[in-house]
């Protein structure tokens, strides 16, 4: 069996997981303040992410027609925000850099809407932190379905079985088994040592970090 040459990384619940869960935040704006409009408006807010996953439109333009529909001063900006607002797991993180000063490639592959992509990209510097990003809204197609996989197998020119994927979904995982990826189920609650068992199993051992 070939090397692992590249990994690709899921981000939320791999990487990441919201600040703060997106119906608790939604609760505490004076707007959203009776539960069954806070659930339709939290659903609502899904919906719309969904549709966008897999194009560049505009997003911001959606949520602020959302945001218009129910009114009560629901501001777009605040809304934005807290589908922004990110916690990158550190650990992980250092685990991915260690990987890479290894030599291994380290990818992002992610189903993202194009204003939560940006951010990610730019505000949190995924971009200069892996070495390319597959974001479905830039693909034109997401997760899991065959098309996302092979757009990854093409751009990246190698064997499926020199390719590595980690996500928290078990459909994902098997949609890139079977287009001839290795892959395996990572919850990133579960930490940095599990994944570093995970990399092992896949003859990947990367150094860690010099204490200083």
């Amino acid at each position: 069996m070939k090397p692992i040459e590249t990994i690709l990384f899921d981000a939320d619940g791999v990487l990441q997981r919201p600040q703060i869960r997106w119906r608790i935040a939604f609760s505490r704006l004076p707007a959203l303040t009776e539960d069954v409009l806070l659930d339709s408006f939290a659903n609502d807010v899904l919906l719309v992410e969904a549709a966008f996953l897999e194009c560049e439109d505009d997003f911001t333009a959606a949520i602020s027609e959302l945001a218009a529909s129910v009114g009560r001063g629901l501001d777009t900006a605040t809304i934005l925000a807290i589908l922004n607002a990110i916690e990158v797991d550190a650990a992980i993180m250092d685990v991915v850099q260690s990987i890479r000063s290894s030599g291994v490639r380290c990818y992002l592959a992610t189903n993202q809407q194009v204003h939560r992509a940006r951010h990610m990209s730019e505000t949190l510097g995924y971009a200069g932190l892996f070495d390319g990003e597959f974001y479905s809204c830039r693909m034109g197609v997401a997760k899991p379905k065959r098309g996302y996989f092979e757009h990854v197998l093409a751009h990246l020119g190698q064997p499926g079985e020199s390719i590595l994927f980690f996500d928290d979904r078990s459909e994902n995982v098997a949609a890139a088994i079977q287009v001839g990826m290795r892959a395996e189920v990572f919850d990133g609650v579960s930490g940095a040592e599990i994944l570093l068992d995970l990399l092992a199993k896949h003859g990947v051992r990367p150094q860690p970090k010099a204490s200083s």
